[in-house]
């Protein structure tokens, strides 16, 4: 996968629908955050590595 970047038009007012989940690649468990409205729209980061909602606050 190669890592792209665009910037949404101002305009571009589309409804979006994101979510998270966690998978299983390589062998270990990550975080996956994925804009289910546009193809290619993910990102993922092994769980050891993502802060727990209660850390943000």
């Amino acid at each position: 996968m190669m890592p792209h970047r665009r910037s949404v038009e101002r305009g571009d007012e589309s409804p979006r629908e994101v979510t998270a989940a966690t998978d299983e690649i390589g062998g270990r468990r990550h975080l996956v955050i994925a804009d289910l409205t546009r193809d290619e729209a993910w990102l993922s980061m092994p769980e050891s590595e993502a802060s727990m909602l209660a850390e943000w606050r």
